[in-house]
């Protein structure tokens, strides 16, 4: 089998045509253009970004009982999620610097487009055996980001909230990572602490998360011992059965502690009782809600973003091709694959809360969509029989469609946050000035304008809302927003 493996893939490697560097100069350069505006576009909402209000109750927390004494209170009366909870108490402290917020967010990106880098690389030059410049899997890894970030649910909660950040896109960095050194084939011993790192954060990063990884690594295990399809079995045969059992049993230990808290159970007492049959229908519904209603809105982005990965699956253009008209029965398989997986994506979260996750608690959805699209369309280009020319020009007809897309965003968005910013900012300034005047009756503040693609949540009605804000800051009169 190995020996068969290694003929395809010399066989392919010596046959396959390289393109000259000036074939696809203008696609290239349209897809820079493209990762540059997104650059600036999300590096203008990271400097407008503002702490959401809720955010204020762990940032009190940690500034009055410290970093591991908040997050212990945490883990038994509310929430378990002591990993992702330890980094957010503990940044956290940098509340008042002017900059925190568009550090963290861009520190957050960095680390993320260099994990699906790095990812990207490994697979690739394990499936189709292909060298490709590091500059143009940059390239990709920031495309693939830019259509992570635009099929969002909800860009502000996934993207631009700094405890959610910790919960759910970080548990996504640690998950590709933690792939990305199990693909390397023969493990050492000294790569046991990162993967130990790696499975303790996401085991503790959020309660759903987890049950994927673990269902995941469970179907590579099962998968390694039965006949698959040849690229799969190429992308198995670089992972150790071995690691594949010590990185389970890491997960599932670490993931004990989560589901073991106190916490766990106070929050899930919270939730709806009900009925083996009730949980499956509310499921069911909350499964046609993000089929029918919210997924539909990401499929133009999905478009878009992932259309350029053609252009790459035509640079290591596959040997044999097959006609464009074979690969619609292909396509509908996929899609009905892909609506099995969202289901099960969807189902620990939804099954506990007795509805749909909220939109923060759907990136791994987004992922699966985000990786689909582009599949679809590097596959496209490096297995179906299509005209070079044409299929250039309609990839860069997307393009240009996503470069005015993105320039729109960014001076609408730019309107919109800055006013917002402002505006918080004034907020904030205001309630220190009343402080410092020694003022003690209640301030009612005008409600915040729209805070556009960035996250914010306004003050609650109740006062007990706005405690934990009013203790940051140390006022000595309560606060309320006029209706």
């Amino acid at each position: 089998m190995n020996e068969k493996k290694n003929i395809f893939l010399n066989k392919n490697h010596l046959l396959r045509r390289k393109s000259s560097p000036k074939e696809y100069s203008t696609g290239q350069l349209l897809l820079i253009a493209v990762n540059i505006l997104f650059l600036i576009l999300y590096t203008l909402l990271s400097y407008f970004n503002r702490l959401p209000y809720e955010d204020y109750t762990f940032t009190w927390m940690a500034k009055h009982m410290g970093t591991i004494h908040a997050m212990k209170e945490v883990y038994i009366v509310y929430s378990a999620r002591w990993s992702s909870l330890t980094f957010g108490f503990y940044f956290s402290r940098f509340y008042e610097s002017t900059y925190f917020l568009m550090l963290f967010n861009l520190i957050t990106l960095a680390v993320l487009v260099s994990s699906f880098y790095l990812l990207l690389k490994r697979l690739l030059n394990t499936i189709v055996y292909a060298a490709i410049e590091n500059k143009i899997l940059l390239s990709y890894s920031l495309l693939f980001t830019c259509c992570l970030f635009f099929s969002s649910y909800s860009i502000g909660q996934v993207w631009f909230w700094y405890m959610v950040n910790w919960m759910y896109l970080w548990s996504i960095i640690a998950g590709n990572f933690l792939f990305w050194i199990l693909l390397q084939g023969k493990l050492k011993i000294t790569q046991l602490p990162f993967i130990l790192i790696l499975t303790a954060y996401i085991a503790g990063a959020d309660e759903s998360y987890p049950i994927i990884y673990l269902l995941f690594i469970a179907l590579l295990l099962f998968l390694k011992k039965k006949t698959v399809s040849q690229s799969a079995s190429i992308i198995l045969d670089r992972i150790s059965i071995r690691w594949l059992v010590i990185t389970l049993i890491f997960l599932s230990l670490f993931y004990m502690v989560t589901i073991l808290a106190p916490g766990t159970w106070a929050r899930k007492n919270m939730l709806t009782d009900a009925t083996f049959a009730e949980h499956m229908i509310r499921t069911i519904r909350s499964y046609g809600k993000i089929i029918l209603i919210k997924t539909p809105k990401l499929i133009p982005y999905l478009i878009l973003f992932g259309l350029p990965w053609m252009l790459l699956g035509q640079e290591i253009s596959s040997v044999s091709k097959i006609e464009v008209k074979k690969l619609l029965p292909r396509f509908l398989k996929s899609v009905f694959v892909i609506g099995a997986l969202i289901f099960v994506l969807i189902l620990p979260a939804s099954w506990v809360l007795y509805e749909l996750a909220p939109d923060r608690a759907l990136s791994q959805v987004s992922l699966l969509l985000a990786i689909y699209a582009s599949f679809i369309f590097f596959y496209t280009g490096y297995k179906v029989k299509i005209e070079k020319k044409f299929s250039q020009l309609i990839v860069s007809l997307g393009l240009v469609l996503s470069i005015l897309i993105l320039s729109f965003q960014i001076f609408n968005q730019y309107s919109i946050v800055n006013k917002f910013s402002d505006e918080y900012d004034k907020r904030i300034r205001y309630l220190l000035e009343e402080n410092s005047s020694g003022r003690k009756n209640t301030v009612f503040l005008e409600p915040m304008p729209s805070s556009g693609m960035i996250y914010s949540d306004e003050l609650p009605a109740d006062t007990l809302g706005h405690a934990y804000l009013e203790n940051v800051y140390g006022l000595k009169f309560h606060i309320a927003v006029k209706k």
